[in-house]
């Protein structure tokens, strides 16, 4: 599903996740708005998660997506959030 909202390939979103590449701003734009995310918070972990900065929207979105997806949409996250870190030490 992330790889249909995005409008790439299953191994492309494998690719973001395991590290091999990162996603373009165009595609990255597309996740956040499909997600109803803010797209600073999905590609660099700061500020707030929505664009409205309420947690029930993200949940809402969340909601939406499958198991395997939001599991997906975690490890990006997470893994964007630990490559910040590691670049401001």
């Amino acid at each position: 599903m992330l790889a249909k909202l995005s409008k790439v390939s299953t191994p492309t979103v494998h690719g973001w996740l395991s590290g091999k590449h990162g996603a373009d701003l165009v595609h990255l734009r597309r996740l956040a708005k499909a997600l109803s995310v803010d797209e600073s918070w999905l590609a660099l972990g700061v500020g707030s998660r929505t664009k409205e900065g309420r947690l029930d929207t993200l949940i809402h979105a969340a909601g939406q997506l499958e198991d395997a997806d939001l599991e997906i949409v975690t490890q990006l996250a997470l893994r964007l959030a630990s490559d910040r870190s590691r670049g401001s030490k």
